[in-house]
C-alpha cells in the first residue's frame, strides 16, 4: 500500500491531506508550525502506514471542493477511515455524509438518526476526533438552538464553511 500526503492551499487556508492508494484518510486543516504534528497523527491514526511526503491523486478536486465547487462524488474515502472507528463513530461519520450540501443538522438529531438519542454529547466527540474535515462534513453539525459549537479548526472556519456552501447552492426557479 502506498500512503502519501500533501499541503495545499485553498481559500480557506492551507490543508494536509492524505491517502492511501490514492484514497481519501485523513485531512486536516494546517499551519506552518502544524503540519509536523499532524503528519506524526497520520502514523498513530495508520501505525502500519508509512506516510511520505509527495503528491496526492485527488489534489485538484479537493483544491475545487475547498474553494466551493460540489466535487464531493469524485473524491474517493478509504475504507480504512472507517475500520479504525468504533462501530458508534462509523454510524455518526455515515450519518454526516447523508447531510445535504448547505444544511445543517444538530447533534441531538444525529444521535436519534443513529438509534442513541441521548447520546449528543457522543455524537459531538466524534465530530471532534474526525480525521477527515470537510469531506465527512462534521462542520455542518450544529447545537439544537442552530448556534454553532466547536469545530477543530476553529468556529471562523466552520462558520465560512457554512457560508461557502450555503452561497454555493443553485437557486431555485
Amino acid at each position: 500500500m502506498s500512503a502519501v500526503y500533501e499541503v495545499i492551499s485553498s481559500s480557506l487556508g492551507e490543508v494536509l491531506v492524505a491517502e492511501i492508494d490514492g484514497e481519501l484518510a485523513a485531512l486536516f486543516f494546517v499551519t506552518k508550525a502544524t503540519v509536523l504534528d499532524r503528519v506524526k497523527e497520520l502514523s498513530k491514526c495508520y501505525p502500519s502506514m508509512n506516510f511520505i511526503e509527495g503528491h496526492t491523486r485527488n489534489q485538484k478536486n479537493l483544491t475545487k471542493l475547498l474553494n466551493g465547487d460540489d466535487v464531493m462524488d469524485n473524491l474517493p474515502i478509504s475504507e480504512l477511515v472507517f475500520k479504525r472507528c468504533s462501530d458508534f463513530r462509523k454510524a455518526v461519520y455515515k450519518q454526516l455524509l447523508k447531510i445535504p450540501r448547505g444544511c445543517t443538522i444538530s447533534y441531538a438529531e444525529v444521535a436519534r438518526r443513529i438509534g442513541r438519542p441521548t447520546a449528543y454529547r457522543a455524537v459531538a466527540q466524534a465530530c471532534g476526533a474526525n480525521i477527515l474535515c470537510v469531506i465527512i462534513p462534521c462542520h455542518r453539525v450544529v447545537a439544537s438552538d442552530g448556534t454553532l459549537h466547536g469545530y477543530s479548526a476553529g468556529l471562523d472556519l466552520k462558520q465560512r464553511l457554512l457560508k461557502m456552501e450555503s452561497s454555493q447552492l443553485p437557486l431555485k426557479e
